[in-house]
């Protein structure tokens, strides 16, 4: 796995501790990271869903990571701690950008991002005011990376009534979500494996023109699938478009499955496209 070892190494030095001291360490990188927590409604039926949003703002030059943070880095990491009744989906990650350090390809986030995760409340719930609160660790990095324990917290209204958005952070809710990966019906993807030569041909009117193709990249969910540091070439032939890709280093046999965000800029903007394709 490829990880930032250092930070590996600071929780095997602290893995006697509960997760109480953990967060009781200091936490550097929290100097380079505005985060805040907040939901999507400030009331909430009961019996309904929502979303919580964990924004952040980080400082010039730093970065964190996506879900496979690619040649090294930590991706955050969530424990709730709510009421009985709460329930917690997986995160929905925006999709990254592409950093090159020296020799190293990783994938993340700079200047701002938000997490968005899924919540629902059971109809056992009753109604009143409940706090959640959420234990958060994660990883910045510019020329050096910097861990960071933090705990935030959120009050939420739960009501037999009706639920009532809270119309101070739509914007930044439907800005992010808007960079959630989604499906398209119009695109069609098949793959092939070689050695360590992975082929994606992709099909119909999802397809850009090639004229209007910017850039197209291929990340996918799980790390030692793809090689991240591996040229990514785009070729058109007869209308469909094949990524070339390249197996990780870490693997003794080609994938069989691709899961992942396909990235595609063109001339319109960027579409990011949920990606799971079996061979």
């Amino acid at each position: 796995m490829k990880q930032a070892l250092f930070f590996f190494g600071l929780l095997v030095s602290t893995s006697l501790c509960s997760a109480a001291d953990l967060h009781a360490q200091p936490s550097p990188g929290s100097e380079y990271a505005d985060v805040s927590l907040f939901p999507a409604h400030d009331v909430l039926q009961t019996g309904s869903s929502s979303e919580a949003g964990l924004r952040f703002d980080l400082a010039d030059g730093w970065h964190t990571y996506w879900q496979n943070p690619g040649d090294s880095g930590i991706p955050a990491g969530i424990e709730w701690d709510a009421p009985e009744g709460f329930q917690f989906e997986a995160v929905k990650w925006p999709y990254p950008a592409i950093f090159r350090e020296e020799h190293l390809i990783t994938h993340g986030y700079k200047d701002e991002t938000m997490l968005l995760i899924p919540f629902s409340v059971t109809e056992g719930v009753a109604p009143g005011s409940y706090e959640i609160t959420a234990s958060l660790e994660y990883l910045v990095c510019d020329d050096v990376c910097l861990p960071a324990f933090e705990t935030h917290a959120f009050t939420i209204e739960i009501s037999g009534q009706e639920s009532r958005l809270n119309e101070q952070v739509q914007d930044t809710f439907d800005r992010f979500r808007a960079k959630i990966p989604k499906e398209d019906h119009t695109l069609d993807a098949a793959f092939t494996a070689d050695g360590d030569q992975v082929i994606l041909r992709l099909q119909g009117e999802g397809v850009p023109a090639e004229q209007a193709l910017r850039s197209i990249h291929f990340f996918p969910h799980e790390d030692d699938v793809i090689e991240p540091s591996a040229e990514q070439k785009a070729v058109y032939s007869d209308g469909d478009l094949w990524l070339e890709l390249k197996t990780s280093r870490y693997r003794s046999s080609p994938p069989n499955v691709l899961n992942g965000a396909l990235v595609i800029e063109t001339d319109e903007g960027v579409k990011a496209v949920v990606l799971s394709v079996n061979r």
